[in-house]
């Protein structure tokens, strides 16, 4: 609450029962108790950010008396919170039920997990449950996007980086997050493959563009593109990326350049059918409008 003062309403609070094997080894809690300790931390906090009067808690995990925030979170009713899915029901569900933003990963679901386009359609059903109202604005599709002048050049500058963070992740137990098909054999998956399964965005702004469209098309709709970044690429290079992001993909989405394809569209029409103005001599005949004639030299 005190960083959404801060910010002046521009915090978001994101939530999760963390995907990684190591850090629940490390806090020495059994597997099957990660979930169900978020579920009761996550209605602590609700009814903190919520609540003008002290409230008791009482849980399996969590047993709190007489408490309340001393300073209440700049964005009214509550600060918004935020939920992220591999597919997992239970992140669905908790989305509906307090009307979160969720951030969906938009690579292919690992067995038993939910394809992206029943994301939302799960969000509206819990949050049809729990009399809550909830908007595909808040939608994020969440993927990485790295970008070059071509894509030979982009997959140059990650490749590298991306085979050492998969050799990571696969001596840790995360593999199925890679794999095409279940138990496929550790020697099949290279950076090109995995990014297939995880529908990385590696390539041109025109790149970003087509895999952006196919997300809408799958989903139907969505509110935001969420890009995740790994440090697979140095940051000048980074920072050059998302320049052509925001120089050539956002305007497309945001309909800034409809006007200027269109007319595009127009002048190769009228090339095509020589009626275009030829340089230093005069206007086809006929199209004499009653002005004067210009030529150009």
């Amino acid at each position: 609450a005190f960083l959404d003062h801060l910010t002046r309403g521009r915090a978001i609070l994101g939530v999760g029962p963390s995907s990684l094997t190591t850090d629940i080894k490390l806090f020495g809690l059994p597997p099957e108790a990660h979930r169900p300790i978020m579920d009761e931390s996550l209605d602590i906090i609700v009814k903190l950010l919520e609540s003008p009067e002290p409230f008791d808690y009482e849980g399996k995990y969590w047993k709190l008396r007489n408490v309340r925030l001393q300073l209440r979170s700049y964005q009214q009713p509550r600060l918004p919170l935020a939920i992220a899915s591999a597919g997992s029901p239970h992140a669905m569900e908790l989305a509906g039920k307090y009307g979160m933003i969720l951030f969906s990963m938009a690579g292919k679901p690992v067995s038993g997990k939910h394809p992206l386009a029943e994301h939302w359609p799960l969000v509206e059903a819990s949050a049809a449950r729990h009399g809550v109202t909830v908007s595909r604005k808040d939608w994020r599709v969440v993927t990485f996007v790295y970008l070059a002048e071509t894509r030979e050049r982009a997959w140059a500058d990650a490749e590298a980086a991306i085979r050492r963070d998969m050799h990571y992740f696969i001596t840790i137990g995360i593999k199925g997050v890679y794999e095409a098909y279940p138990g496929q054999p550790v020697s099949e998956l290279t950076p090109r493959s995995a990014a297939q399964v995880r529908r990385w965005i590696i390539g041109t702004p025109d790149d970003a563009i087509a895999a952006i469209e196919r997300f809408q098309e799958e989903t139907g709709e969505f509110g935001g593109l969420m890009l995740t970044t790994h440090e697979w690429v140095e940051p000048a290079k980074v920072r050059r990326s998302l320049e052509l992001f925001a120089r050539y993909v956002m305007p497309h989405f945001r309909g800034h350049t409809l006007d200027l394809q269109d007319e595009w569209r127009r002048t190769q029409a009228a090339s095509a059918a020589g009626r275009l103005p030829v340089l230093g001599q005069p206007a086809p005949h006929g199209s004499h409008d009653g002005r004067n004639n210009l030529s150009f030299t």
